[in-house]
């Protein structure tokens, strides 16, 4: 071996170690172009490590074997891009590292210069590729977006996603199923991110074939699809429950179809537009069945509505309404058990059935009608319009009787009105009951009395042909002191109480009539008892109504506790209603409801008011007897000074000293003296009449 320069006929040039003619060694080899391979040499070939330069651009460091580049090495590419790696005749292969001059850059495996194999291909974007190559071109693996929102994971054929395949898009959807041409197509399952679903075919990126849609509010379509929309056959089932099976056509039911809707209407017929429109039937749920023309989801055209009360109509129909003449008074129809009886004071209805002049059922509202009813009183109905043919009336009576209700319109009389119609009396009522009969006011010892309770309702109508034992039981109480007289009830079919006693001595006596506990109406009452002897009828009542004679130590005896009962009555309705006085509702009898019944003779203050107006009445009793008093004391003063005028002065004052008695008589019959006149007609004046309780205070 020996160190020379070579020159060749094509004019390169080689300057270094030598065997015989033969590069061989360490050398420098500089081709006529500029071309130049610096490195170790063999046999006349580049062997070893060396470092080739290419006008081109081109650049190769590394090794080499049998003159081609093999091995380990670095190469730069005219196109600016850059390959570490390893190599094989001088083509890359194997693992390596490649820089692509858009910035991309690979890792993995190569093969005849190609990627193949497994590798990460990162895109300037920061999205990457990460799995199986085939002569460089992706055939499995996952493909992340720089963001990381969108992944793809399945197979690919010339740089597209084909076969199957799973795209993910972050918040959106997630598709898997199969691929062409970068688009799916075939089967595939969609599911997007607020749970809607569609499994089925697929055709260019949308929705085509066969397929089932879902979504969470219950809506699910299974049929033909195309364009991405539902378009042939299929069967939904909507959100509200309704189901339809038939032709579709651009997302909407179009040709024939069948529809059961939620409110449970059947409609078989022709659609347009995601509507009823063409022929087709309807079955209501109401019983109702209307075949004929439809327009917009409305009947409209000529029709055939047969109604479930067995009425039928034919002809035009528009705006979902038959065109048609207004209701006719001899074909309308009246229904309701408002058209024969009512109670007091209960609001009472029937309906009034609109037909036509060919005896069609009206579908709408419009017309006029008035409700009266004459009889008793007279009473005007409220007729309500329910927009559909019918129409409510509603009207209420007070009082009881037979009436005749008259339904007209301006044509004349509604059907075969007018109707007789009886209003019956409502449930008897205690604080409206009456009571009558000469035994309410007085009797005759010994002999037997009667009176009578009449059941009235609230509107005072006498309650007739009424279970009185179950809607108004009586309790009936006659006492004197704490002595009960027995009275003996009989109920009649008439809706009164025959009340029978026989007294058995004289005087005043309470009468206490109860219905749950509660009085009745003007209940207690005083019943005066005569003594058993002749006495006409005519000197009973006169004797009642003048009381005892002016002969009698005693003063009148007034029915305070019916005085009383007025009062409390009156001050009840202060606000202008007596709703809640003497209710019917029985109340649980309390302790001391309990003591009272079984101790009569012991007095009780019930309102405390009445307590009040006595302490008064005894200040003001003391008040003017210390002014009397005064007075007395002054006149004798000035009666003592005046001594040469006594005789007049007597003259004077002895009119004033004559006694204007002022008896009040009132609990224990206690007796006050006023010596002075103008005390006691102020006295008089103030305290003319008071009651307390059960006690009477008069000034006379």
């Amino acid at each position: 071996m020996s160190e020379q320069s070579l020159d060749y006929t094509n004019g390169d040039r080689y300057e270094g170690m030598t065997l015989g003619n033969m590069r061989h060694g360490k050398g420098v080899h500089t081709c006529t172009n500029g071309d130049c391979y610096r490195g170790y040499w063999r046999l006349d070939k580049r062997h070893g490590r060396g470092k080739a330069t290419f006008t081109s651009g081109m650049q190769y460091e590394g090794d080499w074997a049998d003159d081609k580049a093999h091995g380990s090495g670095k190469a730069r590419y005219e196109n600016g891009g850059m390959y570490k790696g390893e190599f094989r005749h001088e083509q890359r292969c194997g693992w390596g590292h490649h820089t692509f001059p858009t910035g991309d850059h690979y890792e993995g495996e190569w093969l005849a210069d190609k990627i193949h194999g497994q590798g990460r291909h990162t895109f300037l974007d920061g999205s990457y590729y990460e799995g199986h190559w085939a002569a460089g071109e992706r055939v499995k693996g996952i493909l992340v977006s720089g963001d990381g929102s969108t992944e793809y994971t399945g197979q690919w054929k010339e740089e597209a996603r084909h076969g199957h395949g799973v795209l993910f898009h972050k918040g959106f959807l997630k598709y898997t199923g199969e691929w062409v041409d970068d688009v799916q197509e075939g089967h595939g399952v969609c599911v997007w991110a607020d749970g809607t679903e569609y499994k089925g075919t697929w055709k260019g990126g949308v929705r085509y074939g066969r397929g089932i849609y879902t979504r969470p509010d219950g809506y699910v379509y299974d049929g033909d699809w195309r364009d991405d929309m539902q378009h042939g056959q299929g069967s939904c089932r909507y959100d509200d429950g309704s189901r339809y099976e038939g032709s579709w056509e651009k997302g909407q039911r179009s040709g024939e179809g069948k529809c059961r809707f939620a409110n449970g209407d059947v409609y078989v017929g022709l659609w347009a537009v995601d509507a009823r429109s063409g022929k087709g039937t309807c079955a209501y749920e109401s019983g109702d069945k209307y075949t004929g023309e439809w327009v917009d989801g409305q009947r409209q055209g000529y029709g055939i509505c047969k109604f479930a009360d067995g009425s039928k109509f034919k002809g035009e129909w528009e705006g979902d309404a038959w065109v048609q003449g207004l209701a006719h008074p001899g074909h309308t129809k009246l229904k309701g058990l408002g058209l024969s009886r009512a109670v007091a004071g209960v609001p009472a209805t029937f309906t009034i059935l609109a037909r036509d002049e060919l005896r069609n059922r009206r579908l709408c509202g419009g017309d006029v009608f008035e409700a009266r009813l004459r009889g008793p009183n007279s009473i005007e109905g409220t007729v309500n319009d329910n927009n559909d043919g019918t129409y409510t009336v509603n009207y209420t009576a007070t009082l009881a009787g037979q009436y005749q209700l008259c339904i007209t319109t301006d044509e004349g009389h509604v059907a075969d009105s007018s109707y007789s119609l009886r209003v019956l009396p409502g449930r008897p009522s205690a604080r409206h009951c009456t009571v009558t009969g000469d035994g309410r006011r007085c009797a005759t010892v010994n002999r037997p009395a009667q009176f009578t309770v009449e059941a009235r309702d609230e509107f005072g109508n006498r309650c007739e042909g009424v279970d009185l034992g179950k809607h108004l039981p009586l309790e009936v109480e006659l006492k004197l002191a704490a002595t009960l007289l027995p009275v003996t009830l009989e109920a009649q079919e008439d809706g009164c109480y025959t009340c029978t006693f026989q007294p058995n001595a004289p005087g005043y006596h309470r009468l206490e009539i109860l219905c749950h506990g509660r009085p009745i109406a003007g209940s207690p009452f005083s019943v005066k008892m005569l003594s058993d002897g002749p006495m006409s009828f005519v000197q009973v009542e006169a004797e009642i109504d003048t009381g005892p004679s002016p002969q009698q130590d005693f003063a009148p005896i007034e029915d305070q506790v019916k005085k009383w009962e007025l009062i409390a009555a009156r001050e009840y309705q202060f606000d202008g209603t007596a709703d809640g006085w003497d209710s019917d509702v029985a109340e649980e009898e309390t302790p001391e409801q309990k003591y009272i019944k079984a101790h009569p003779d012991v007095p009780v203050v019930e309102n405390m008011e009445d307590m009040w107006k006595v302490s008064k009445l005894q200040r003001e009793r003391k008040r003017r007897e210390e002014q009397a008093a005064a007075i007395r004391d002054a006149r004798a003063a000035k009666a003592d000074a005046q001594k040469t005028a006594a005789a007049a002065a007597v003259e004077k004052v002895s009119p004033m000293s004559t006694s204007t008695s002022a008896l009040v008589s009132g609990a224990g019959n206690q007796t006050f003296t006023l010596k002075d006149e103008a005390v006691s007609s102020g006295f008089s004046m103030m305290w003319k009449s008071l009651a307390i309780g059960s006690c009477d205070y008069e000034c006379v």
